[in-house]
């Protein structure tokens, strides 16, 4: 199962420390859901959030009295 994170900042960071801790989250869901078996967590990027922000600060920023 991938689950996709964003974040303005440290997404290297998110992804990293969030895969640390999939298995304990894969055990968390388990115990939570009814499943024969959970599937296996895996964290993914997606730069949707970021890609959205940076495009709402150019239109922001954008000299219009021209």
């Amino acid at each position: 199962m991938d689950v996709s994170v964003s974040s303005l900042k440290n997404e290297e960071k998110l992804t990293k420390a969030l895969s640390e801790y999939a298995p304990e989250i894969q055990r968390i869901l388990g115990k939570k859901i009814d499943f024969m078996r959970v599937p296996k967590v895996r964290f993914r990027y997606d730069e949707t959030g970021k890609n959205s922000f940076d495009i709402y600060t150019q239109i922001k920023n954008l000299d219009i009295s021209e």
